[in-house]
Parts: C-alpha cells; structure tokens; sequence
C-alpha cells in the first residue's frame, strides 16, 4: 500500500483561506490543521490493517 498525499491552501479574493486536503480528494477544510490531522488519522487507521496483514504474513511464513 502506497499513500500521495497533500495539503494546499488556496486563497480566493473576499474568502477565508481554505486547505485542500488529498489522499483521494479528502476535502476541503478551513484550517491547515484539521487537514493535516485528517490526512494523518487516515494514514495511521490504514497502517494498522498493512501491520495486521504483514503480521498474519510472519506467523505464517514462521509455520513452513
């Protein structure tokens, strides 16, 4: 599993400055700190299920 991810902000005349938060177009967000912990949490819940997978993958390897 890979992850490409960014968080831009984008300025618009008359408008608050918004963050455009990506993996997989994740939305838009007023702050750069919610974007970024946005992009965090869903890199860290995705390493869990790649630890739990490689994890199954040693047990298994272990038992040949």
């Amino acid at each position: 599993m890979a992850f490409h991810g960014s968080v831009v902000r984008r300025d618009r005349s008359g408008e608050p400055a918004r963050w455009i938060a990506s993996i997989s177009a994740l939305g838009e967000f007023l702050e750069r700190e919610i974007a970024m912990h946005r992009v965090a949490e869903l890199v860290e819940a995705s390493m869990v299920l790649v630890q739990h997978d490689w994890d199954l993958y040693r047990t298994a390897k272990a038992k040949r």
